[in-house]
């Protein structure tokens, strides 16, 4: 079975050879962007022979911010254009790596939360964690609404990583809920909501990973099944021996 139908059929609840297997790897150096990065990607998953693909933004954590001196900063934020370094470039980079590998398995592009991009970005304009937090508790409203526009800046990226990179998909990586950044009614209003876009990203590209826990579990009911009878097999052929 070819990496691409084992995966695909692992998702779609049908019989695999075994379970599909990946892991990824984060590049720094010359290897974290343009071609340096391409080739870093493809080289390690051509010498680990993983049955899929997961790029990692490499050199896009931050979200692009303005300096924020006060709250009212974080209101000046816009929407991205398809054609944003942050977005065309990341675009770029999933494509030439599935022009390169993507017939022989399935690749998908990691994609962050509206927060954690927020915070990578507010990082890189040298504002720390607790700057952040202050920023929420005093006025929650500038906050959220620098929010919405990164999540709409990252629905774009992720739909242009599957419609014109040829992504199988994007990977979105939530923002957990740290005791030491969030109380629990703070985590559920501001970061959660933020966390079911993902429903819209599955809603407008027609994708439904609902019963992604359902399919591995069987996945992997399939592969112990197969197990036991090699063992059946095994231990018959020893009787016969002796």
């Amino acid at each position: 079975m070819d990496k691409r139908t084992r995966v695909l059929n692992a998702m779609n609840k049908k019989e695999v050879d075994h379970v599909p297997v990946g892991f990824w790897f984060h590049f720094a150096g010359d290897e974290a962007s343009g071609e340096g990065c391409i080739n870093a990607n493809l080289k390690y998953y051509r010498e680990t022979d993983l049955d899929f693909v997961k790029i990692m933004c490499d050199g896009y954590f931050p979200y692009p911010l303005p300096e924020i001196k006060s709250a009212e900063d974080w209101k000046t934020l816009k929407p991205l254009t398809s054609e944003h370094p942050f977005i065309r470039e990341q675009v770029e980079r999933a494509k030439a790596i599935v022009d390169d590998i993507g017939k022989e398995r399935c690749v998908f592009y990691n994609v962050f939360a509206p927060f954690s991009s927020l915070r990578f970005g507010a990082e890189a304009v040298g504002l720390t964690d607790s700057d952040v937090m202050d920023y929420i508790r005093t006025d929650k409203n500038a906050v959220m609404q620098a929010l919405d526009i990164i999540a709409q800046t990252n629905a774009l990226l992720a739909e242009l990583l599957i419609t014109e990179a040829g992504c199988d998909g994007v990977y979105y990586c939530v923002q957990g809920g740290e005791f030491d950044r969030f109380t629990p009614e703070e985590y559920r209003k501001i970061i959660k909501n933020y966390k079911e876009q993902k429903i819209v990203f599955q809603e407008e590209m027609k994708l439904d990973y609902s019963k992604l826990e359902e399919t591995i579990a069987e996945a992997i009911k399939i592969e112990k099944e197969r197990e036991n009878e090699n063992k059946r097999k095994h231990s018959k052929k020893r009787e016969l021996l002796y």
